[in-house]
């Protein structure tokens, strides 16, 4: 056992070195363009609720069943993203004790990168890359697209979690449904990942559903007990997923903090504010659009609608869909072709899913809001979406790899261009606007704790955040009054 692990690790090592060296590069790339032209990101107000709720000295476990101090007392269901969080705090109260202030979430660039690895280790397995500069531009695309560049402010992980996820599943499916053995420990995994994922967000609990209907269409084409296997472990997930979001979350909030939960708000989302049926129906399309658009060079909407129609006509011209019903359906080409259809559907239930969210709230219609985080799952199901289209049509017709090299040059081109527009779009919502115009004046209080808070014209939120952050830097015990404000002890 000693030298099998010894000899894979090296072999990993190996691969590691020589396979994923241009890809970590341009992951560096990434991080640093990102967190440069963020300049230390834009302080969001809720962040601090989530400062004073995971750095005080409470226990860990009360820190995360605690929903009162998560969202206004709403139950979310969502507590393993609350353990990302704390970490992700963590990580800034180190930054901040080293004299760096800076409102970047370290979960979102370790997970951007774990899912940019994961869908190239997927491509060259499955998809028959051979190329990396084509995985490069590719992944160069979703890097690019407003979600993925602009989120890496602090904020909530779940959204980026649910993302990751996703591609670990994808992967994970992969792994298992193609390769000829059947791995029981890989079906497990798959099982954890799918009640990980739904415990992230109730975006990933509506997720978990759909591959569990994925799983039951793999099983009903391609019987065996091994799919029947991987039927079972997604299935027994989502029903533990469904008894711990209505009895053993709810128990365990209330034996932590001893609250019980009381506001179910953010779980209803069949409510409505609209009236006019025929402007939802544009609304909702031109938000489905949008999400092509960001990808492929943010371009308007009837060019954006143009891409969705040509994608969709490259992805079942390399796809050929007819051969999943012929006599040799058990191939392991064909078991690909169905796992790469199993994305779109992925991809079609995350735009029933916005157009819900879109449904429920007049928010989501605001420009800012198409820009962020809660829109994050759906871009990186079209970034394998695309990976696996542009790359699977390439190796058909090679001749066009200069084509698709120039055409994805001048989008990234046309991504960073609209960035610095999209970013001012987001500073100055109504939502951030003033804390847009205080973030350097908290940075200065953060840092020059001799001089009187009062001297900073800080909004509410950034006041208190200051405070907190004072006493905590401080090393000094103190204790918060029911406002919040710090009061230190002797």
């Amino acid at each position: 056992m000693k030298k099998r692990l010894t000899k894979y690790t090296k072999f990993w090592k190996a691969y590691q070195k020589k396979e994923l060296a241009p890809i970590y590069l341009m992951i560096f790339f990434f991080i640093a363009s990102s967190t440069i032209f963020l300049k230390g990101a834009v302080f969001n107000p809720e962040l601090n609720y989530f400062l004073h709720n995971y750095l005080d000295d409470r226990p860990f476990l009360v820190k995360i069943f605690d929903s009162e101090r998560h969202r206004d007392g709403a139950y979310q269901g969502r507590e393993f993203s609350y353990v990302i969080d704390y970490l992700d705090n963590h990580f800034l109260l180190a930054f901040f004790k080293s004299g760096i202030i800076i409102f970047y979430s370290v979960s979102h660039y370790a997970l951007v990168t774990a899912i940019v690895i994961f869908t190239y280790i997927l491509s060259k397995r499955y998809f028959g890359n051979k190329s990396k500069l084509n995985y490069i531009l590719l992944s160069l695309l979703y890097l690019t697209s407003p979600p993925i560049f602009l989120g890496g402010g602090a904020f909530r992980s779940s959204k980026i979690l649910v993302s990751f996820f996703i591609a670990f599943l994808i992967f994970l499916l992969f792994k298992y449904t193609v390769e000829n053995q059947t791995k029981t420990k890989i079906s497990i995994l798959i099982g954890f990942s799918i009640f990980f994922m739904a415990t992230s967000d109730l975006q990933g609990g509506f997720y978990a559903l759909v591959f569990a209907a994925i799983a039951l269409l793999n099983f009903l084409i391609f019987r065996s007990l091994k799919n029947f296997k991987l039927l079972t472990s997604i299935v027994v997930a989502n029903i533990f997923y469904i008894i711990y979001f209505n009895y053993i979350g709810k128990f365990l909030i209330n034996f932590f903090s001893g609250k019980p939960v009381w506001n179910l708000t953010y779980n209803s989302l069949l409510t409505s504010w609209w009236i006019d049926a025929t402007y939802f129906i544009k609304s909702a399309l031109s938000y489905v659009v949008y999400q092509f658009s960001y990808f492929w060079g943010n371009t308007t909407l009837p060019a954006g609608f143009l891409i969705i129609v040509i994608t969709l006509l490259i992805y079942f011209a390399a796809l050929n869909p007819y051969t999943l019903f012929k006599a040799n359906k058990n191939s392991k080409e064909n078991k690909i072709k169905f796992l790469s259809f199993s994305v779109l559907l992925l991809i079609l239930s995350s735009f029933v899913l916005l157009i819900t969210m879109l449904h429920y709230s007049a928010m989501f219609i605001q420009p800012y809001m198409r820009l962020t985080y809660y829109n994050l799952p759906t871009i990186t199901l079209l970034f394998i979406f695309f990976t696996y289209t542009i790359i699977t049509f390439l190796n058909k017709w090679p001749r066009l790899n200069e084509t698709f090299h120039i055409i994805a040059v001048v989008a990234i081109v046309f991504n960073v261009y609209h960035l610095p527009s999209f970013f001012n779009t987001i500073k100055q919502s109504p939502y951030l606007i003033d804390y847009t115009k205080s973030t350097p004046q908290l940075r200065d209080c953060i840092r020059d704790r001799s001089a009187a808070i009062t001297s900073f014209s800080l909004p509410g939120h950034s006041y208190y955040t200051c405070d907190f952050l004072r006493a905590k830097l401080s090393g000094k015990k103190f204790k918060l009054d029911s406002q919040q404000r710090v009061i230190m002890m002797e």
